[in-house]
């Protein structure tokens, strides 16, 4: 989530130049307008004019700044945080690599770039039960609690953490042979210290922004498993937003990236980051900016090779691996 503030320049151009190397015309970053080392986030800003020299040539007629010159000044920037940390002396920091890279939209001449970092990861749970390595995932997911991030419990993870697959599924009479197969191999894999992590994990968390309270929750209010989805009738998805004075309900279980205004309450689904049910097979998320009374939420895909996660998947070889994988390459439920 990221609280939009009043932009005020917290570094200078001089004062960049103090700190990183780099000098017109590959100086990318034209000043801070946020520095705040408590919550590890920066934001930087670089205005494009029309003069920039890449216009030249990139393109005739049609001036774009390229892709790779964006995130250059998104390393620049991140540069400048590196330098303000104690420690750092004179050592200059080289940017080694970026994966995953995507671009939402072109910057054209009159623009005003700006890189940041949230304020706040929220992780609505659903964590470990259909991919091919649980241990990662939460060992990843920790090293992101031990920075600050919200994360919450699906109902998966309770499906995982302690085989109550009633619990997990309380909507299914008979819980299919899949599922069951599936946790308890999830079970096995963990082992104790990283069951226990999973199974301490809160059902929801509350976030107060300003004046503002989010809830963060896995399915609705006060439940991991009665979703918000559009095949919900509106008078059922009143009575469970109800259950909470939250202004904005942030919420999972679906896999359907959604984001739904409802006047006296908003409703932001992400979808899944990599077990998505909407036709897309990229990691959904969403971006969520609150200023006063305003929201503004985008929900935004990270492209990534699906093959290598459903191959390996499929290679396991538990009951209904085939069409997890599938799930996965296509970002459809397959079944």
């Amino acid at each position: 989530m990221s609280e939009a503030t009043a932009e005020a320049t917290a570094l200078t151009t001089r004062e960049i130049q103090a700190l990183i190397p780099h000098r017109w015309p590959f100086l990318l970053v034209d000043r801070i307008v946020e520095y705040d080392p408590a919550h590890q986030r920066i934001v930087g800003q670089k205005a494009v004019t029309a003069t920039e020299w890449y216009f030249q040539g990139h393109f005739p007629g049609q001036p774009v700044m390229p892709g790779v010159l964006q995130v250059e000044a998104l390393a620049q920037t991140m540069a400048v945080y590196v330098a303000k940390q104690p420690g750092y002396g004179d050592t200059m920091g080289l940017f080694a690599s970026i994966e995953e890279c995507r671009f939402k939209r072109i910057v054209t001449p009159g623009a005003a770039v700006r890189r940041e970092a949230p304020d706040l990861i929220a992780l609505l749970g659903d964590y470990v039960m259909n991919g091919p390595r649980p241990c990662d995932v939460v060992d990843r997911v920790r090293e992101l609690e031990a920075q600050g991030a919200v994360v919450i419990q699906g109902n998966t993870d309770v499906a995982a953490a302690d085989l109550d697959l009633a619990a997990a599924f309380p909507w299914i009479d008979e819980v299919p042979r899949v599922h069951e197969v599936a946790a308890e191999w999830t079970h096995a894999e963990l082992g104790d210290e990283r069951l226990d992590w999973l199974r301490r994990l809160p059902p929801e968390r509350r976030i107060h922004v300003d004046d503002t309270l989010v809830l963060a929750c896995h399915a609705s209010p006060g439940s991991q498993t009665s979703g918000l989805g559009s095949d919900v009738d509106v008078a059922t998805i009143v009575e469970r937003l109800a259950r909470t004075d939250a202004r904005i309900v942030t919420c999972g279980h679906t896999h359907v990236a959604d984001v739904r205004d409802l006047g006296w309450k908003q409703v932001v689904n992400p979808g899944s980051c990599g077990y998505a049910f909407d036709g897309d097979p990229g990691a959904a998320w969403a971006l969520l900016e609150i200023d006063g009374d305003e929201v503004r939420a985008d929900l935004r895909r990270t492209v990534y090779d699906t093959r290598p996660v459903s191959d390996e998947l499929s290679e396991r070889g538990l009951t209904g691996d085939v069409y997890r994988a599938a799930t996965i390459r296509t970002g459809r439920y397959v079944r």
